[in-house]
């Protein structure tokens, strides 16, 4: 793709490194810049030491070679670590892991409360909504899956809201945050639909995004409890103990972090918010009635889980009930016996000891007694 594209601006008979101010690294880092390529990698914090150590080997070349041509690459770095779209009136900007700088841009350029900038660079255990002077500041919690931790986890977005911009940021990497925030920079249609009236049309459509992308994480653990079941079923009851217990974690995490977000939610309507026109009350009434569904959802999960696990319960200690039965019932013959036996072998006149035949009548005699005891079993209806 670079070579279709850029052979035809090139002279000919001229290969990439052969030009002079053309250098083959020097376009891929320049079109990766350009296309978000970096930005993505940055956003993934495995491979954040990857983009940072190939950043600081090209900063070193470039104060080689063409220093003077490739200023732009360190601005345009630092441009995507705080992420832009405008349209018409509306800005929203993205701040992802804010820092000390972050703050001192919101200081320099926005009339903000100190308190929402402060809350806005700080991790909160709590969400929560409250309206200042000229903003309004949110902290929701999202649930957010760790595949190697099987478990559920929260990750926070703050939002501060006043009447031409929306401001995020977020310290866990979104998958829907990205692709929505990507798609709308990307699209003039979707800049329309979303930016085309006020910050808070905006605001909506992100929240609607971040309660709809719980859905696919709930039906994982719906999947995940359908088989369950069919394993418990299937004679795998031991094995099942321990998936039991991370669904149910799960389980518990995920509620954990979206129970507080319905109060947030209705805080939005239940008070007078003059950034929140009052026609788009029904619109977030509607993403209440979307965490109602949510938490239906995750409260039926959390009974069917339970269940399983009561009925997981009640297979185990029937097989071990089993098992007991079958012990007690191999005691219950041995004991007699080896009394007998015991008796046998006292040093005082025994019945057949004399006699060459002896041993197999006292062999009998265990015997026996061995089916009588079995025979006494059956008949209580014990075996």
């Amino acid at each position: 793709m670079l070579r279709g594209a850029d052979l035809n601006r090139r002279p000919s008979g001229y290969e990439p490194d052969e030009l002079p101010d053309c250098s083959t690294p020097l376009c891929i880092l320049y079109i990766c810049i350009r296309s978000g390529i970096l930005q993505d990698l940055l956003s993934i914090k495995k491979y954040a030491w990857i983009v940072k150590f190939f950043e600081y080997i090209f900063r070193i070349f470039a104060f080689f070679v063409h220093a003077e041509k490739i200023v732009y690459t360190e601005v345009e770095i630092e441009k995507y670590m705080l992420r832009k779209i405008e349209h018409k009136k509306i800005t929203w900007l993205d701040f992802e892991s804010p820092t000390a700088d972050d703050v001192e841009y919101l200081q320099e350029n926005f009339n903000i409360h100190p308190t929402a900038i402060e809350e806005f660079v700080t991790p909160t255990f709590r969400p929560k909504a409250t309206q200042y002077e000229h903003c309004l500041f949110l902290t929701i919690h999202i649930p957010l899956y760790d595949a190697e931790a099987r478990t559920t986890y929260p990750g926070e977005v703050d939002i501060i809201l006043t009447k031409t911009h929306l401001i995020t940021g977020h310290r866990e990497y979104m998958y829907q945050f990205s692709e929505f925030f990507s798609d709308v920079q990307r699209s003039e249609g979707k800049k329309m639909l979303h930016m085309g009236q006020t910050t808070a049309h905006l605001l909506y459509s992100l929240l609607e995004l971040l309660l709809d992308s719980c859905f696919p994480k709930l039906d994982n653990i719906t999947r995940k409890i359908e088989s369950i079941e069919r394993e418990v079923f299937s004679d795998n009851e031991k094995k099942m103990v321990r998936e039991i217990s991370f669904v149910k974690r799960d389980i518990l995490n995920f509620r954990r972090t979206l129970m507080p977000q319905r109060s947030v939610l209705e805080s939005l309507t239940q008070k007078p918010c003059v950034y929140i026109p009052k026609d788009l009350y029904p619109y977030y009434q509607d993403l209440i009635g979307t965490n109602i569904r949510l938490w239906n959802t995750l409260q039926s999960n959390k009974e069917t889980i339970e269940s399983l696990e009561e009925t997981n319960e009640s297979l185990l200690s029937n097989k071990l009930n089993e098992k007991m039965r079958v012990i007690t019932l191999f005691t219950s013959i041995l004991v007699p016996v080896s009394l007998y036996a015991n008796i046998v072998s006292m040093n005082v006149p025994v019945p057949f000891n004399g006699n060459p035949d002896g041993f197999w009548f006292h062999l009998a005699g265990m015997g026996t007694l061995a089916v009588c005891i079995v025979l006494f079993f059956r008949w209580r209806k014990w075996v």
